[in-house]
């Protein structure tokens, strides 16, 4: 399952992607982040390992994640896996008129059989998350 949202935000690239990058405001913006860290020290980049924690049906799940490009100010993405899914979170972020254009891509890849049959019924929910999302990062940029 491929989800795409956009956003106009009334912010520099520099300034959307240093949020997207600082992992300590994930939790801020993004509705179901309970906790988004690099695991290690030094800056994030590309091989830099992940600790995301989320929230999902009442419960908190972790997912052990790395970034796989890291191009600022226009381009981050993230790998994470755990037991029930592949997830690959793809931001870019271009210069426009009055700011950057924002796009987020998120792939979802079921691992499970149970996953991959409700992967129609999650897809309706999930492409009203991410728009949800984009919205939130643009809120929460533009008040800096």
């Amino acid at each position: 399952m491929i989800k795409t949202a956009t956003v106009h935000i009334e912010r520099t690239p520099e300034q959307v992607f240093d949020v997207l990058v600082d992992f300590s405001q994930t939790a801020t913006w993004l509705k179901l982040c309970e906790s988004l860290a690099a695991v290690g020290e030094g800056e994030v980049a590309a091989g830099t390992k992940l600790r995301y924690e989320h929230s999902q049906g009442g419960r908190v799940e972790v997912m052990d994640g790395e970034v796989k490009v890291c191009a600022p100010p226009g381009h981050l993405v993230m790998r994470f896996e755990d037991k029930m899914a592949v997830v690959v979170v793809n931001w870019k972020v271009a210069a426009a008129s009055g700011g950057a254009d924002v796009q987020h891509v998120l792939e979802i890849e079921p691992k499970n059989f149970l996953f991959k049959l409700m992967t129609p019924i999650m897809s309706f929910f999930v492409n009203r998350q991410i728009k949800k999302d984009v919205a939130a990062l643009k809120a929460h940029v533009e008040k800096g």
